[in-house]
């Protein structure tokens, strides 16, 4: 029987004796779980792991200690940190069949969703927790509570499916014209409030949701005021990155690598920057604002909760602006590989955010998490071109 969690302040004793040697020692200290009764060093959250370090440790610690479950927990952790979850599943089968809780309550999250390899089973997931709970896992507690609420909002989401399916063969019977989302997924995370699910960039999305804000104001008699529309439209144009001191400097540097990209390759950057515009904002909230009230209807439930979320979303309620100069300042700690010196970069990346399109989540890990956030902006499908000078040069 595994022991259960102690305080964090006083590291738990694990059942498996340590191991000796320096892999094993790097591994422990960069990816041991805050919440591991096995672990032997104070533990270190999702959010903070740095992939590239703690493959090195784990990888090689696991080579020298294979059959010790922490480690390969602890190696796990860092695959799916670094997107690499057929790795992670691996690690993840083979400690929890050793009855590592922490494994098997990840396994958990990885069955409850589905990943690569794994087809989502919310049945296994739920055994996977109470096992992970049986083994030590504290946080499991917290996951079987969720589970509840995961699979009533399941349910619910499949009961507005067949509604949604019902409306649909109501309207085409009588000859109505059925207005479907251009935008579903904003429309459903707006709902749920879940903004870090959002997929886009905020500047587009707070235009869109500005423009369906204002759209309900002119249908309805409720739902937003012209003051709220007029709040609303200056905080969809407000600068959420705060770059302060260093953004005079920042975007000039930001426009002259867009521009040596441009002189590069001229016609690719007009064909990707008429692809990132090509999509207005004003239409499509037009669209999606005749399909949201044809389903919802003026002045009821479901549209003031839409409205309470939107506003939250736009005046960034769960992503607070960072500090002047938070980003740059991340930026300097914790850059990204590049040809060129920390200060360097940091001016161009700073400079590029401005007319890059940044999902919600990813400014908010920008803080907290710079250069992980960074490489995953950098990769966006629309923000290449623009980061390409100042991560490679021109």
């Amino acid at each position: 029987m595994r022991q259960t969690p102690i305080a964090s302040s006083a590291p738990a004793v694990p059942e498996t004796p340590v191991i000796e040697g320096e892999p094993v020692a790097a591994c422990d200290g960069l990816a041991a779980h805050p919440d591991d009764p096995e672990a032997v060093r104070p533990g270190v959250t999702d959010e903070a792991l740095v992939a590239r370090s703690v493959l090195i440790a784990c990888e090689a610690a696991v080579r020298d200690a294979k059959e010790t479950p922490r480690l390969r927990f602890q190696l796990a952790r860092g695959y799916l940190k670094a997107d690499r979850t057929e790795d992670a599943v691996e690690q993840l089968v083979s400690a929890a069949e050793q009855g590592h809780g922490g494994a098997l309550a990840y396994l958990g999250d990885l069955f409850l969703h589905g990943a690569p390899g794994i087809e989502a089973d919310p049945s296994v997931a739920h055994g996977l927790y109470q096992n992970a709970l049986a083994s030590g896992f504290a946080p499991a507690e917290a996951l079987l509570e969720q589970y509840e609420d995961w699979t009533a909002e399941l349910a619910k989401a499949e009961a507005e499916e067949q509604e949604e399916l019902a409306r649909e063969q109501a309207a085409a019977a009588a000859g109505i014209p059925y207005a479907k989302y251009r935008n579903p997924d904003i429309i459903q995370s707006i709902f749920v409030r879940r903004f870090d699910a959002i997929p886009y960039g905020e500047a587009w999305v707070k235009e869109y949701l500005y423009n369906i804000a204002d759209n309900i104001r002119a249908i309805c008699e409720g739902g937003f005021t012209q003051s709220e529309v007029n709040a609303l439209e200056k905080a969809a144009k407000a600068d959420v990155f705060n770059l302060h001191q260093s953004a005079l400097a920042a975007g000039a540097l930001g426009n002259l690598t867009a521009l040596a990209t441009m002189l590069k390759n001229p016609v690719d950057f007009a064909q990707r920057e008429e692809v990132a515009h090509a999509e207005d904002a004003f239409e499509q909230s037009l669209n999606d604002t005749a399909a949201l009230l044809q389903r919802h209807g003026c002045n009821t439930k479901d549209i003031e909760r839409f409205a309470v979320n939107l506003k939250a979303y736009v005046h960034n309620e769960d992503a607070p602006i960072p500090p002047p100069d938070g980003i740059f300042n991340a930026c300097i700690n914790d850059p990204p590989p590049s040809k060129y010196k920390r200060n360097e970069f940091c001016l161009c990346f700073s400079g590029a955010l401005y007319s890059a399109s940044v999902p919600q989540g990813h400014r908010k890990r920008l803080l907290t998490d710079f250069k992980e956030a960074a490489i995953a902006i950098m990769d966006g499908e629309t923000n290449k071109h623009r980061f390409q000078a100042c991560r490679y040069g021109v």
